[in-house]
């Protein structure tokens, strides 16, 4: 019987007399796909030779990755017998603790190859994981409370009630740091980093770089505009520029008034925009900033709208639930591109 090959998240062992090299396999599995498939009495080309397997060997096998593979994983180990009678073992693992190691050395997978990571992988890999247990987001800023403008907090307050994301308690508050503590947005008289997103200036730089392109080579820049401000004011701002730049048609039916129709409906540009900000739609990441290079763009020849929402340190991974803005991931850009399928428009690769 013949299992197949070996990949980056399967690994075939003789025997278990490999149970140190099949340790550095897990792990190295774990750090890459967060999941595999380790056999025992199995051949590299992936024939079953089979072993004697006994409770002994699975309780020792268990053992052997509780006290090797940090952080602690819990492995499915279990008997296969194939047709002929042979015994071999399959273990079923996975874990999203990364990094992990084994016996204090970090491997990744290569292939079929569990190769030693490097030192700026291994930081990597930490700095995720502090990320995933404290999210930059609910990090404190060095901003005070009172940074906070009380317009534009009662005017969130009232947004989100109307949305039915906030409780209708909040509404005519006057302490602006208890409404934003019970919010989760502050904690000891300071913002949260996704406080200071909403409702306050960047210290350091623009949070939006608007242009509009001649074409989509984006080498021939017909405007450029940057704003800074709240991200709930640059969400307004942003909209205004998108609606000031497309094309509408002139609808003359004999009316008194003529009617305009844009070729993207308002309500899909901003969905579109907002989801630049909250969803990171379109974006080019590394582990310094996420930008928002563009939000759709035109097949047409024409001057395009192409906003560069360049979101640099807003690394926004759960958006404030409160926030009457954050829609579900990935459907304004499609709702954008559909509702107008005749505007030539679609969504940024």
């Amino acid at each position: 019987m013949n299992l197949g090959a070996e990949s980056e998240q399967v690994e075939f062992k003789r025997s278990t007399g490999e149970h140190r090299e099949a340790m550095e396999s897990i792990a190295s599995i774990l750090n890459k796909h967060g999941s595999g498939v380790l056999y025992f009495g199995v051949r590299n080309d992936g024939e079953v030779m089979g072993q004697d397997v006994s409770d002994k060997t699975l309780r020792s096998i268990s053992q052997e990755i509780g006290s090797k593979i940090e952080p602690r994983i819990t492995p499915q180990i279990r008997t296969e017998c194939e047709d002929s009678g042979k015994t071999y073992i399959r273990i079923d693992f996975e874990g999203d603790e990364t990094p992990y190691a084994c016996e204090g050395r970090y491997r990744i997978r290569r292939a079929d190859e569990d190769v030693l990571m490097t030192p700026a992988q291994v930081k990597r890999m930490f700095a995720a994981a502090i990320d995933r247990e404290v999210p930059w987001d609910t990090r404190l800023s060095d901003c005070p409370v009172s940074d906070v403008s009380a317009a534009l907090l009662h005017a969130y307050i009232d947004a989100g009630i109307k949305k039915n994301r906030i409780p209708t308690t909040y509404a005519g508050s006057s302490d602006a740091a208890n409404v934003l503590e019970r919010l989760g947005l502050a904690r000891d008289g300071r913002l949260t980093n996704a406080a200071t997103v909403l409702f306050c200036r960047s210290p350091s730089h623009k949070r939006l770089t608007m242009g509009v392109l001649a074409g989509n080579d984006r080498v021939n820049i017909l405007d450029l505009q940057q704003e800074d401000a709240p991200v709930l004011e640059l969400i307004d701002k942003a909209e205004y520029y998108v609606n000031s730049n497309i094309r509408r048609r002139i609808v003359i039916d004999g009316s008194p008034t003529r009617e305009e129709i844009p070729e993207i409906p308002r309500e899909a540009i901003r969905e579109a925009v907002i989801n630049a900000f909250c969803h990171r739609l379109s974006a080019y990441a590394d582990n310094l900033c996420y930008r928002k290079p563009r939000v759709m763009r035109s097949r047409q020849a024409s001057p395009q709208v192409a906003g560069f929402f360049d979101a640099r340190r807003l690394r926004i991974t759960q958006w404030p639930r409160s926030c009457p803005s954050a829609t579900s991931r990935g459907r304004s850009s499609p709702r954008a591109c559909t509702s107008r399928p005749s505007s030539g428009w679609r969504c940024a690769p």
